[in-house]
């Protein structure tokens, strides 16, 4: 990572960097069981639906 100080700062930005991708990632994951379980009335929770 090219802001990086030191190789501690890019350990700690390319960390930092991946827990916000997972999050957008489980916002996007999370908006689609929305969309998709809405038309059953929610009969999965979704922990559930991640697991199938």
């Amino acid at each position: 990572i090219k802001m990086a100080k030191s190789e501690a700062d890019a350990h700690w930005l390319r960390l930092r960097s991946l827990q916000y991708l997972e999050r957008y990632i489980y916002l996007i994951l999370f908006n689609c069981y929305l969309h998709l379980e809405k038309k059953d009335s929610w009969r999965r929770s979704f922990s559930q639906w991640m697991y199938q």
